[in-house]
Formats: structure tokens, C-alpha cells, sequence
């Protein structure tokens, strides 16, 4: 019964007018209403397509402005990249080999001087148009980068394993060091 009385009431209040009693309502004014309204909505449509089409040139121009400082900044980085590799007269084909990558411009210098170092051999005494010195004493230039040099072992010491030959290491007795010590 509780139900029936809800749903009286929820078609009373969906059914009732905006305007109240029908003796209120005027015909007239609402039909202006609803022109004023079609005529309200075609013009925000007009002013929504014109919002639209100026989006999406701005968004064109930013896009072709980004587009823009991104070349002229790769332009810049590859004159920087070409001043660089003049300053420390590296080839091209040199640099694509060993400066290539995402690099700073302090990585690219300090790597290009680096290749520097080690690119430009003492130049030779015909190349300077001076005349070669003699050839002197060999051993004494041998010994001399002896010297200098930290002699390392010819051949590394293999440990062999018990089955391959040598006698084994012997193995760690605590006990018996503890024993030879208390024999002396």
C-alpha cells in the first residue's frame, strides 16, 4: 500500500508543470522561449567551430614553432660539433667513429681532445725539414725503457690440480702448526 502511495505521488511530481496551473501558461512566451533558445544554440555551435579551428591553428603554429627551435638548436650543436672537431683537427670519418652519440659539448670537447692526444704522432724529422738525427746506441735506449717500465712476468704460474702432475699444496692443519709449536 506504502508503494502505490510513492509511486502517486512520483507521477504527480514528474507530471507537474513548470508553469504551474494551465490557466498560467502562455503560449506565446513559450514559443519565443524555445526560439530564443534553437537560436542561442546555433550560435554557440558557430562560436564552438570557430574555437575549434583557431585550436587547432595554434596548435599547428606551436607544433611548426617547437619544430623550428628544435632544427635551429641541432643546427647550432652540429656548428658547435664542426668548431670542435677543427679546433682539435679530427677527421670526419674519425669523429662519426668515435664521437658519436648524444654528447655535451664539455663530453665532445673532452673526448675530441682526448682523440687529439692520441691521433697526432711526433712528427718526423723530414716532415719538419730537418735532417734525422743518427741512430744511437740501441741498448742504451732499451735499457733506459727498461728502466722506466715495470718488468711483468713472461707467462702466468699455473697452480696445478691433484691428477695433473706437481706435487698438491698441502693442506691447512691447524692442529699441526699448534703441534710444531709447542715442540719448539
Amino acid at each position: 500500500m506504502a508503494d502505490t502511495a510513492e509511486t502517486v505521488e512520483g507521477t504527480e511530481t514528474a507530471s507537474a508543470k513548470p508553469w504551474g496551473d494551465d490557466a498560467n501558461f502562455d503560449a506565446e512566451r513559450a514559443w519565443n522561449l524555445i526560439q530564443g533558445l534553437r537560436s542561442d544554440k546555433a550560435a554557440l555551435t558557430q562560436e564552438l567551430a570557430s574555437v575549434k579551428a583557431d585550436k587547432a591553428a595554434a596548435e599547428k603554429e606551436r607544433d611548426d614553432a617547437v619544430k623550428a627551435a628544435d632544427d635551429a638548436k641541432k643546427d647550432l650543436a652540429s656548428d658547435r660539433r664542426e668548431a670542435i672537431l677543427k679546433e682539435f683537427d679530427i677527421d670526419q670519418d674519425l669523429a662519426e667513429e668515435f664521437l658519436s652519440g648524444d654528447l655535451t659539448l664539455d663530453e665532445l670537447r673532452r673526448k675530441a681532445e682526448r682523440l687529439a692526444g692520441r691521433k697526432k704522432p711526433e712528427p718526423k724529422p723530414e716532415e719538419k725539414g730537418e735532417e734525422p738525427k743518427p741512430a744511437e746506441d740501441t741498448k742504451d735506449q732499451a735499457s733506459d725503457k727498461s728502466a722506466a717500465e715495470p718488468k711483468l712476468p713472461a707467462r702466468p704460474k699455473l697452480a696445478p690440480t691433484p691428477g695433473e702432475g706437481g706435487t698438491p699444496e698441502p693442506k691447512f692443519d691447524p692442529d699441526a702448526i699448534v703441534a710444531a709449536v709447542r715442540q719448539h
